[in-house]
């Protein structure tokens, strides 16, 4: 698991709701016909010595070492405004207080003014040390959990906002991930954040490309780790939503071809541009999906299965059980590979041979 900072909790959030026989399945929870059924997203949350299970009414002695910890760091910023780790250590256990407080049933105009001093200590971080993955990314976190606090109150304008800058942050820490190595978990998180600007949007075109942008951060976090299965699951999601909103269109898509958020080479939203994503690889800033809801479903499907072999969890196997009737059989897919000879020590240019390939 490749992590950004030296200890850490990873916990699961829900992202976008997609209702299974809603027409409109970017709409917010409870915008279209009721359903039982639903694919969620999975966030990472990085901590430094978070501990969310011991969450519950009352101050508990972790939270009064908290306080200590947040003074002492204090302490340290008010001593030498220059020292990044004060700075960005304050902010992480102001994060943590704010997590803590929102299993409590704190206010939540308190928790959100938590959040604002923890987002202030990580600008004045990022003020210090530019290129801190760590701090855009967990600042980004911090954003997300604003932007849910007001869109939990209604106020879809101000989570919008949050959202974007959430975006803005996590694209911050892939343009500083010059080794492509400490930037899946962001990218990750970046997709996330736009499935969940896809459901405050009106326009059905607008939440169209916010749900494209994210295929190309979900697709982009795997080609940097083929193993990243929160990743696949997530890209998985997004197939699925699609798929619904198909659906709604009586089975086919309205793209024209399946071309992605950036087809015509314009974009007014930044958060969406697939610069940073695709430093590297410059050919893949155009993202493709399938335009019929049965190929979307049965490409949700396929994801969703790689995303349950490769690290099995409960809201991976609700979610296959959901559409493992789109699964493709007898098998995920089947073709040619140029392989060299298993065992093979040094494999010469005679060696490589196209062998028949089958993913069960």
């Amino acid at each position: 698991k490749r992590v950004i900072v030296n200890s850490w909790v990873t916990v699961d959030r829900g992202g976008v709701f997609m209702a299974a026989d809603s027409g409109a399945p970017g709409d917010a929870p409870g915008a279209g016909p009721s359903s039982s059924s639903y694919i969620s997203g999975v966030e990472i949350k990085t901590r430094l010595g978070t501990d969310v299970s011991t969450g519950g009414g009352g101050r508990s002695g972790h939270d009064k070492l908290l306080d200590l910890r947040a003074e002492r760091h204090a302490d340290a910023a008010r001593a030498d405004p220059t020292d990044f780790d004060a700075h960005y250590s304050w902010a992480l256990v102001l994060q943590e207080q704010a997590e803590r407080a929102e299993q409590s049933g704190m206010d939540p105009n308190r928790r959100d003014a938590i959040l604002i001093d923890a987002c202030a200590k990580y600008r004045k971080a990022r003020d210090l040390r530019a290129n801190s993955i760590s701090t855009l990314y967990n600042w980004g976190i911090a954003l997300g959990d604003r932007a849910r606090l007001k869109g939990d109150a209604g106020d879809a304008v101000e989570a919008r906002a949050m959202w974007r800058q959430a975006c803005e942050k996590y694209r911050a820490a892939v343009e500083c991930d010059a080794s492509r190595t400490q930037s899946t978990q962001a990218l990750n998180n970046w997709g996330l954040a736009l499935q969940q600007m896809a459901t405050l949007e009106r326009d059905p075109g607008a939440r169209e490309r916010r749900l494209l942008a994210a295929v190309g951060r979900f697709r982009e976090a795997i080609r940097r780790d083929p193993g990243f299965h929160r990743a696949v699951y997530n890209l998985g999601t997004i197939m699925y939503a699609l798929s619904e909103r198909a659906r709604g269109h009586g089975g086919r898509d309205t793209r024209g071809g399946g071309r992605s958020e950036h087809a015509d080479g314009a974009s007014n939203h930044p958060e969406d541009s697939n610069a940073g994503a695709h430093t590297v690889n410059a050919s893949s800033s155009v993202e493709v999906a399938p335009t019929s809801a049965d190929e979307l479903q049965t490409a949700a499907a396929m994801y969703i299965c790689c995303a349950q072999a490769s690290g099995a969890r409960a809201v991976y196997a609700s979610s296959l059980r959901l559409v493992r009737h789109t699964l493709p059989l007898p098998a995920l897919f089947a073709g040619t590979l140029t392989t060299a000879p298993p065992g093979l020590g040094v494999a010469t240019a005679h060696s490589w041979r196209r062998r028949w390939f089958v993913l069960d």
